[in-house]
């Protein structure tokens, strides 16, 4: 065979070799995956409470000028910050996630994990860990565990989704509520990730704290008197759907949460019974269970929950119960039922909430329900 071309043949044997060598992927086989790369230190820099202190760094910053939405986290030293458009955002809105600040990993094989802070004004009362709830349910997430909630004010937890090319993320996003906003860290990675930079997933969305927290509610709040009886707040998105003042004895009043429909999709109900020798706490529970019997036509089922809620002094006892309720009109849904019962020298107090349950409307469920708590720790 001539020589030029054996030698010619061993050349381009020389060089495949190189080009494997450099990329497999070309002679369609895959390199190491991000499993196989990040096994190869199997321990992220950041894996106890001794490096991520040594290893992460404060980042503070209050969005908009406003005090109440001044946060600091804790980022990894070794992460870049991503440049975002000078004044990013005007105003919160009510479904638009604002981008605020944005950090990226360095390379672990060819993926970056990212840690993104997020701002958004909340449209109704709602519980941070509820809020969260409703998120993951909206955008059709994976839950990953339960919703932490350390407080009435923060909420965290795990959820893994798709993007549209098939590729698996997994998330673990926290919640800081202030008054009609909240602040977001979202800490995105690629599923296979997951072991290796959990820990620090985990501890830098949690490290995320207000500056200036407030105890406000969500929305602008309206006072009401019901005579000498009573005064309580509601917000304004619910309406006073009609008192009864007849008898000065005898007091009511109704609030209605209506959808864009104009349906009622929650309904609050408020009394205040004068004592006298003639009332009894045990006689007026009963009427109230015959007014839920004729008025509501419900078939009371059974007693979920029995607390003791937190109210002002002037009241004696304070108790919640929570009840789940059959309509006896079979076209109308079961609902929940919320009564509680308070009393000072002078007053029976009966508050009362009837609202879609949990599985069957969340929105509506936890709205209600947090809208109906902080009714009750406004009645003076």
């Amino acid at each position: 065979m001539n020589n030029k071309i054996i030698y010619g043949v061993v050349g381009i044997f020389v060089i495949l070799a190189g080009l494997y060598t450099i990329n497999p992927g070309l002679f369609g086989t895959s390199g190491p995956s991000v499993e196989q790369q990040a096994a190869q230190s199997p321990t992220y820099a950041i894996h106890d409470e001794a490096t991520f202190a040594a290893e992460t760094q404060p980042f503070s910053l209050t969005p908009l000028d406003n005090p109440e939405l001044a946060f600091t986290i804790l980022v990894p030293k070794s992460w870049e910050a991503d440049t975002l458009p000078e004044n990013i955002i005007q105003d919160l809105d009510y479904r638009v996630y604002h981008d605020i600040a944005r950090f990226r990993s360095e390379l672990i094989g060819v993926v970056r994990a990212t840690l993104t802070i997020q701002a958004l004004k909340r449209e109704h009362e709602m519980t941070p860990k509820n809020w969260l709830q409703n998120y993951i349910i909206s955008n059709g997430y994976a839950p990953q565990g339960e919703i932490k909630a350390q407080d009435e004010r923060s909420a965290a937890t795990g959820f893994v989704w798709t993007t549209p090319e098939g590729r698996a993320y997994h998330t673990y996003l926290g919640v800081r509520a202030n008054g009609n906003a909240i602040i977001i860290a979202r800490f995105d990675m690629p599923l296979s990730l997951k072991d290796y930079l959990g820990y620090l997933q985990e501890k830098s969305v949690e490290s995320l704290q207000l500056d200036n927290p407030k105890d406000t509610p969500v929305e602008t709040q309206k006072l009401f008197t019901l005579v000498d009886a009573l005064k309580f707040s509601y917000p304004l998105s619910w309406s006073i759907s009609g008192s009864d003042l007849r008898d000065m004895n005898r007091l009511s009043s109704q609030l209605q949460n209506k959808n864009n429909f104009d349906q009622i999709e929650g309904l609050i109900g408020i009394s205040a019974i004068r004592r006298t020798r003639s009332t009894t706490l045990a006689s007026e529970i009963t009427n109230f269970r015959n007014f839920f019997d004729t008025g509501f036509k419900f078939n009371i089922m059974s007693m979920t929950q029995e607390v003791e809620i937190p109210a002002d002094p002037r009241f004696i006892f304070h108790r919640l119960e929570t009840y789940d309720v059959e309509n006896k009109d079979p076209k109308k849904a079961p609902q929940e039922l919320r009564l509680a019962v308070l009393g000072d020298d002078n007053w029976y107090i009966f508050c009362y909430l009837v609202t879609p349950r949990e599985h069957d409307n969340f929105y509506a469920w936890a709205r209600n329900t947090r809208t109906f708590d902080v009714l009750l720790q406004s009645l003076r």
